[in-house]
């Protein structure tokens, strides 16, 4: 019985007619249950985990504590904290958005906005490439941020706090990688890399480039309501922003690694997006780029739950 809900449900061409409630749900039910079960989704698991172990196999570079040297007479010298360096430490607990809500975020956010989408714009397929193209997005992500962290190894605001830092000697006590684990911010990556898939997604399911957006009030008088539902669909967007702004406040990275951050997160949130949908403004851009066909989701599906 699943598997025929699977096949049901499975990438193919999209209902003619309209669809009840009951049907619409079945239908999204039938698309996660596929996009769970096959064997692709397994496969990108895998991928995914391989990519994050990866920067685990790299040394972290350590940087020498910066300070400045003032010379008092011939016979003596006294250094000097670099002050972009010196700021206050936010334990992990008390941080605007700690790791575990992080987390919390970039799981749940899109899970919740692709349940509504499969709900509110049934497409076949659909589900399969959103789940697939977010997995990949967020280890490509983390791949890429690891990798950079340990080889820059660039200072944290709080770097002297952390290491340490003794004036007399200007030499640390302790040698912390995340001290300088500066560069880029992986909040700022990770937030902007599933809001902006989230965003993609919205938009391409909202139809803006390829729907009639207007609402007509009165005879001569209609409301377009396209703008509004741009706006609505860049909230998971706006969301990842602050998320990357919060790290600046709280003094745990620089500027210029939150931008760094989310460049990389949202480069490959869009790069990853067109390798599995359309352009985001087409009138196909809610349609998957290449999606399975039923008869291979069926066999799939017995193997794994057979």
């Amino acid at each position: 019985r699943m598997c025929d809900l699977l096949v049901e449900g499975s990438p193919g061409p999209p209902p003619t007619a309209p669809l009840s409630v009951k049907g619409r749900l079945r239908f999204a039910a039938g698309e996660w249950a596929e996009a769970v079960l096959c064997a692709d989704f397994v496969l990108t698991c895998a991928l995914a985990a391989l990519l994050v172990s990866l920067p685990q196999t790299s040394g972290h570079f350590h940087r020498e504590p910066p300070h400045s040297t003032i010379v008092l007479t011939p016979a003596g010298e006294a250094f000097v904290k670099e002050l972009l360096l010196d700021q206050p430490y936010v334990p992990s607990n008390e941080q605007i958005v700690p790791n575990y809500a992080l987390v919390l975020i970039i799981a749940l956010v899109p899970t919740f906005a692709s349940a509504i989408c499969s709900v509110v714009q049934p497409v076949a397929g659909a589900v399969r490439a959103w789940l697939h193209g977010l997995l990949l997005t967020l280890s490509l992500t983390e791949l890429v941020v690891d990798c950079t962290k340990n080889y820059c190894g660039y200072w944290r605001p709080y770097f002297y706090h952390e290491c340490r830092f003794n004036l007399t000697t200007a030499l640390c006590s302790e040698r912390s990688a995340d001290a300088t684990s500066s560069f880029p911010s992986g909040h700022a990556a990770m937030s902007m890399a599933a809001m902006l898939h989230t965003t993609l997604l919205l938009i391409g399911a909202s139809r803006l480039g390829g729907a009639d957006t207007t609402i007509r009030l009165f005879r001569n008088i209609s409301l377009d309501y396209g703008n509004v539902m741009l706006v609505v669909c860049l909230l998971p967007v706006f969301l990842g922003l602050w998320i990357g702004a919060s790290r600046v406040r709280e003094n745990d990275h620089h500027p210029a690694d939150v931008v760094g951050g989310a460049l990389i997160g949202g480069s490959f949130a869009v790069m990853v997006h067109s390798r599995y949908f359309h352009a985001p403004f087409s009138q196909v851009a809610h349609m998957p780029r290449r999606p399975a066909q039923s008869a291979s989701a069926k066999s799939e599906c017995v193997g794994l739950l057979g």
